[in-house]
């Protein structure tokens, strides 16, 4: 367990907003303007055409525009492994306070109406 003290979501939650921040970036810079690139390809020269290399030739720029969600989720991904390392670091084993008992792990349920 680790102690209250120590233990923030501040972190976890920014990684979380990393993550979806990258997403958004995938989608808006490299997904969308490739797709619709890909549609017209298909439709002026063929399906075998937008799957060759001559089109993904065409398109270079998008994929360097990948980058940036590329570094966000790189970025989440950081902080959710430092934040798990820091964590398991300060980890104290579990106790129970006196006079108190412990609870079982797995309740029973009762089938009685």
């Amino acid at each position: 367990m680790v102690p209250e003290r120590h233990w923030s979501d501040r972190w976890p939650l920014r990684a979380l907003v990393l993550f979806s921040a990258s997403i958004v970036l995938w989608l808006v810079l490299n997904l969308l303007p490739v797709g619709i690139a890909q549609l017209a390809a298909v439709i002026k020269h063929g399906y075998g055409y937008a799957r060759s290399l001559a089109f993904y030739d065409g398109v270079v720029a998008f994929q360097w525009l990948r980058l940036p969600g590329d570094l966000a989720f790189l970025a989440g991904g950081t902080i959710v492994l430092v934040d798990l390392l820091a964590k398991l670091r300060r980890r104290r084993a579990a106790t129970v306070a006196e006079g108190e008992e412990l609870m079982p792990a797995v309740s029973t349920i009762s089938t009685q109406a």
